[in-house]
């Protein structure tokens, strides 16, 4: 990791979904204030939105988990099996590189599929756990 640069964590894929109940929480990491949806310690939503959320202390330790690098955070993604595969690409991306969604259709072994490849990565449920911001046009 270069000087100055702020990396997402590793994630750690969660198989099936935390039997508890979904929690929301705003809160103000280092980017402004973002939306976290958890359930049993595991992210299911991740995103810069508050609306109709106000910003609250982070009583269970989250900003240091996902902007500190103490290890891997637990998520929990739904989505279709090329969903799925996109999403796993983008987050083995290194950080602080950047990518071009033909570049990741290739990646995923769909070299002819760079819109669909465009439009998984718009549907990325949790951003900056899963770079999305770093796929840029050709």
């Amino acid at each position: 990791m270069s000087a100055g640069l702020i990396c997402p964590p590793a994630v750690e894929w969660v198989q099936r979904p935390p039997n508890t109940s979904l929690r929301r929480h705003c809160l103000v990491g280092p980017a402004g204030p973002m939306r976290l949806e958890e359930a049993g310690g595991c992210v299911l939503g991740l995103g810069f939105d508050c609306t109709g959320l106000e910003p609250e202390a982070d009583r269970d330790g989250w900003l240091p988990r996902l902007f500190g690098g103490r290890g891997p955070v637990p998520v929990f993604l739904q989505g279709t099996p090329f969903q799925m595969r996109v999403w796993q690409a983008l987050a083995v991306l290194p950080c602080g590189q950047t990518t071009h969604y033909g570049a990741l259709a290739a990646a995923i072994g769909q070299p002819a599929a760079a819109r669909a490849v465009g439009q998984a990565v718009g549907a990325n449920p949790v951003a900056w756990l899963v770079p999305c911001h770093r796929v840029v046009a050709a």
